[in-house]
């Protein structure tokens, strides 16, 4: 089994009680097909990007879950077939968010310039260092000479 997220939008008409269930029709379905729910979300009504179906606001709810990978099709027919199903994305879980940074609290220890800056060649990219070489010095004599053009 894997986790999963599943994140839908769920069209503003939608009453209180429809919402609910429409989240359990979903949550029977993973737990029918052997899956496990591990948590739901009511994030409510939030205001829309751009405008879906003539609507600029829906009902989001985020549910997680460990199931396996044939009932991610069947969750994704009864969302095609929900006509006020506005927008709808799974994806693999990584596992549970880390924490929030404090304010002031240092990234980046012993990696410090004199003015407490990381170095702008140095960044982080997918959990691995990458060094960015910086750009060699400008010749500021054309002629490649360090006198200035030969005679």
């Amino acid at each position: 089994m894997r986790d999963y997220e599943t994140v839908f939008v769920l069209h503003p008409s939608y009453e209180d009680k429809e919402v609910e269930a429409e989240i359990q029709a979903v949550s029977d379905l993973i737990t029918a097909s052997g899956g496990t729910l591990l948590d739901i979300e009511r994030w409510g009504r939030r205001r829309l990007a751009y405008e879906i179906h003539r609507a600029h606001e829906g009902i989001y709810t985020l549910i997680r879950y460990q199931s396996e990978a044939p009932v991610l099709k069947e969750i994704e027919r009864r969302f095609r077939l929900n006509e006020r199903m506005l927008r709808h994305m799974t994806v693999l879980s990584e596992g549970p968010l880390p924490p929030p940074r404090t304010e002031g609290r240092d990234e980046h220890p012993g990696r410090e310039t004199e003015g407490g800056e990381i170095p702008s060649h140095e960044f982080e990219t997918r959990g691995e260092r990458a060094l960015i070489e910086p750009a060699p010095p400008e010749n500021t004599n054309p002629a490649g000479g360090a006198d200035g053009p030969s005679l």
